[in-house]
């Protein structure tokens, strides 16, 4: 075997062992956020129990696409979001609120978001969730993963 050979085997095998050690290292430094996002968001149903419930009426919807860029000049990612615009009243007081859900899992297609609001159409009826303290604040939905009928998609998906 050659000196050059040799050293080719040699770069390689080195260039290998730092590679392995950098995504180690990338993958820990994503792991802890990721876990501590997973335990809040088990926590916030009950930190919402306290939450009462109404009926309210559809005023709006649509699919809102957000497009995010992971550095300069990197590669996009495109997120869309089914959006909800509804009014509901309170001791005869009318509000309204656009908050879908209050920890949201989404990987919608643009398809699967339009799929979702099929059941939301404007002027039907819908149970919001709201503060008794402060009855602005409100919601769809707690909790809510989308889409709906797809399990354990992509690298963020949390159980």
């Amino acid at each position: 075997m050659s000196n050059e050979m040799l050293a080719t085997i040699i770069g390689l095998g080195i260039f290998i062992i730092v590679s392995v050690i950098f995504l180690r290292l990338v993958a820990t430094a994503f792991k802890k956020p990721l876990e501590e996002f997973k335990g809040y968001a088990e926590k916030v149903p009950e930190m919402y129990r306290h939450w009462k419930r109404t009926s309210g009426v559809i005023k709006g919807v649509k699919v809102k696409e957000e497009v995010s860029r992971l550095g300069y000049d990197s590669v996009s990612t495109r997120t869309y979001t089914p959006c909800i615009e509804y009014s509901y009243e309170i001791n005869g007081q009318t509000y309204t609120g656009n908050q879908l859900a209050l920890v949201l899992y989404n990987q919608c297609t643009y398809k699967d978001a339009e799929n979702f609001l099929a059941n939301y159409q404007v002027g039907k009826p819908v149970i919001i969730h709201y503060d008794p303290d402060d009855h602005r604040l409100s919601s769809v939905f707690i909790k809510l993963t989308l889409p709906k009928y797809k399990k354990r998609r992509g690298p963020l998906y949390f159980p």
